[in-house]
């Protein structure tokens, strides 16, 4: 009984060094995201089809915030048929800078059977999983990531529309009438993501080429669509409340992540 209760006692220390170094990892992720304040460096002019996109989703220069809090309710697969997971999450990202820190809870009952923390800080990506919320069984980085997770970022720009008037790093070209292209640069290499819109001047759907798919192991480059829905206000800023994205593969596209936004908050600097 002494032996069987010394190593429940080793397993539950265990467990909550574990959940103490998850809540730092996260910390120092979100830390970086908080630091990055709004450059010194002016955002020029815009194309008129996305300036007014931001405007009428209530960004207005000489007023953005420095970052954007979100909260999910969300729907995950780890792969082509696999079956979805529920999920809740929050979500950080930087004005900007192209920054952002999803932290995310994977439930059973009271307690969060997996933590994911999908990040993109410094121009560096990482994908985090954590059993029980403390045991770190994956832990992801590398080139392909970091490509993956800037292309993330400007895919989520329709939910941060203050980044689109305030991140530099940003370069827009108009593609067709309704169709704009946002490109950024991940060390020597560009990505970018092509928004289309529809008649009232929404984004409602997203295009890219070539984005890391990662299948047992190996990373498989493909294309990637996105779709954004049931535009409202929230906290200040009309933003699609409901999103989608997936890969297109050979026989189709299919979606592995679905997204309700919960909460929204602005942090402007003093």
């Amino acid at each position: 009984m002494k032996i069987l209760l010394g190593l429940i006692g080793v397993v539950i220390a265990a467990v909550l060094c574990g959940s103490i170094w998850r809540v730092r990892v996260v910390e120092r992720l979100r830390d970086t995201v908080l630091t990055d304040d709004l450059p010194s460096a002016a955002v020029p002019s815009l194309p008129p089809i996305i300036e007014a996109f931001a405007a009428k989703a209530g960004s207005v220069r000489g007023d953005l915030a420095s970052q954007i809090a979100m909260s999910q309710s969300a729907e995950i697969r780890r792969g082509k048929g696999a079956d979805f997971m529920m999920l809740t999450a929050d979500h950080l990202a930087s004005v900007g800078h192209t920054a952002f820190v999803w932290n995310a809870r994977v439930p059973i009952g009271p307690f969060s059977a997996v933590r994911v923390i999908d990040s993109f800080t410094a121009g560096t990506g990482s994908l985090q999983v954590w059993l029980l919320g403390a045991l770190r069984v994956g832990n992801a980085t590398g080139p392909w990531l970091n490509k993956g997770e800037a292309m993330r970022y400007l895919a989520e720009l329709p939910w941060f529309p203050d980044a689109i008037l305030g991140n530099p790093a940003l370069r827009w070209q108009v593609v067709y009438a309704d169709r704009v292209r946002v490109s950024t640069s991940v060390g020597n290499e560009d990505v970018a993501v092509e928004f289309l819109f529809n008649a009232a001047g929404d984004i409602v759907e997203m295009h890219a080429k070539d984005r890391p798919d990662d299948v047992g192991g190996t990373t498989v480059l493909r294309d990637w669509r996105g779709y954004y829905r049931d535009y409202g206000e929230i906290n200040g800023r009309r933003i699609p409340l409901s999103a989608e994205v997936g890969y297109d593969y050979p026989d189709g596209y299919e979606a592995y992540f679905f997204a309700t936004v919960t909460d929204y908050t602005l942090t402007h600097r003093d």
